[in-house]
């Protein structure tokens, strides 16, 4: 699959499209999709076909923890969708925003985004309804590093540049009589996308830090001797 992935890309091909879930587990699966990576380089799009061989479950936990973290190419932010439609419920129609309304309507509050589901053999219907899973994913993850959800108050903007301040690993509270820094750092992070819930966030934290939510911005002066 990989040389002849090759011979395209050398014919000019700027996306490639793979199948997967014919007979491997999901696991089998993103290493394929890696070793593609890794043989096409960053600048090639790689799109996935599970050919409806994954579970609703297991595509929502690919697309929330697999793919995003390994290879999913794109162009800034790009949103996968998975939908689920009512009448068929164990199958998943994997596709993409290809439109967001610039206008929130005044009385329900909504933003409308059109979403280009594919269709195999024809199963949806005009007037069915689907469930939709959104994902963003992120290009040339290795240089980007690990997408982390923080909770909004927990950033603070100074000097053109936003930061959290962690809890130093491994250290105790610090005592009333102590500097904050025995037991606090300022860490500077980068923003990529913000709702309601979550701030996103890449930078040098990693899973499982503790970052402060109350009083953060008081903590930052006192670190920065401000």
């Amino acid at each position: 699959m990989i040389e002849k992935a090759l011979h395209f890309v050398k014919q000019g091909y700027t996306a490639i499209k793979m199948q997967v879930a014919h007979v491997h587990t999901p696991a089998q699966d993103l290493d394929n999709v890696r070793r593609m990576r890794e043989a096409l380089g960053p600048d090639i799009d790689i799109m996935i076909d599970v050919n409806m061989g994954w579970s609703a479950d297991v595509a929502i936990e690919m697309g929330a923890d697999g793919l995003p973290n390994t290879f999913v190419p794109g162009r800034n932010l790009v949103f996968l969708t998975f939908a689920a439609a009512l009448a068929y419920p164990d199958q998943i129609f994997q596709g993409k925003i290809t439109n967001v309304s610039n206008v929130v309507d005044a009385d329900t509050r909504v933003l409308q985004a059109r979403v280009e589901l594919a269709n195999p053999n024809g199963l949806l219907k005009p007037d069915m309804f689907c469930t939709i899973h959104l994902d963003q994913a992120h290009t040339d993850q290795a240089k980007i590093g690990k997408v982390l959800a923080v909770n909004p108050k927990a950033i603070i903007f100074s000097s053109d540049q936003y930061f959290v301040i962690r809890r130093k690993p491994g250290t105790p509270e610090p005592r009333p009589d102590q500097d904050a820094s025995v037991g606090y750092e300022v860490v500077p992070v980068k923003v990529l996308h913000s709702n309601s819930s979550y701030d996103y966030v890449v930078g040098k934290l990693k899973d499982g830090d503790q970052v402060v939510t109350q009083g953060s911005l008081l903590l930052y002066n006192d670190l920065n001797g401000n």
